[in-house]
């Protein structure tokens, strides 16, 4: 089982790779092309197309760093996961403009593991990369807090929704929203995962886990 929770996940790394820095880096190769040719035809475009490639270059240097991060964040070890979504949501802010908001006590993931705050990570880190992703929301919320002898994790976003029936029919495909992936790893904690979504009507990911078994 969590053999198989690996392997999604090394999916889903190639696949962000293929989406992100690698169409990235093929745009700046492009770039550099054209202005090679320039240098005979309208040397005076020159300065501009450079500082073109240099901006794109910065772009997709930030997004390899952000994967990275998400990959194994080491101060979500060392510090937890509050910490970790901080430094985590501050990261996003440097990607694009939609506005995530953490919400919750510093020191409230104390009541769970560590191997636990793993898991809880990855489910939010997956939930807000596809709001991102598909919803295009203009803000996400990150809410964490204990109900009783539970551990609640939300991730809301006002973005455009989804007919998460539809979803729900083509489980055989693997890695599908990630939805797949963030069911294994919620039952790797013995939690309880509820998607409440409707087109137009945005997205509210719950993730509840017990303390008492961690």
């Amino acid at each position: 089982h969590i053999v198989s929770v690996e392997e999604d996940a090394r999916k889903k790394l190639a696949r962000d790779l293929h989406d992100g820095p690698t169409q990235d880096i093929a745009s700046i190769a492009m770039r550099v092309n054209t202005i090679r040719m320039l240098f005979d035809r309208d040397p005076s475009r020159v300065p501009d197309e450079l500082v073109q490639v240099e901006q794109m270059a910065r772009r997709t240097t930030t997004k390899i760093r952000h994967m990275l991060f998400t990959l194994r964040p080491l101060i979500l070890e060392s510090q937890g996961l509050y910490a970790a979504l901080e430094q985590y949501i501050s990261k996003l802010a440097e990607l694009d403009s939609v506005a995530i908001h953490l919400e919750a006590l510093r020191g409230v993931d104390q009541a769970i593991s560590r191997r636990a705050q793993s898991v809880v990570f990855y489910i939010i880190e997956e939930a807000v990369s596809n709001a991102r992703r598909h919803a295009n929301p203009s803000t996400i919320w990150v809410r964490l807090r204990l109900e009783g002898d539970v551990f609640v994790a939300e991730v809301e976003d006002d973005g455009a929704g989804f007919d998460f029936q539809a979803v729900r029919t083509h489980y055989d495909e693997r890695g599908s929203l990630g939805v797949v992936t963030m069911h294994e790893r919620t039952d790797l904690v013995d939690g309880k995962l509820v998607i409440d979504t409707a087109p137009g009507n945005g997205t509210l990911v719950r993730l509840s886990v017990p303390v008492r078994r961690l």
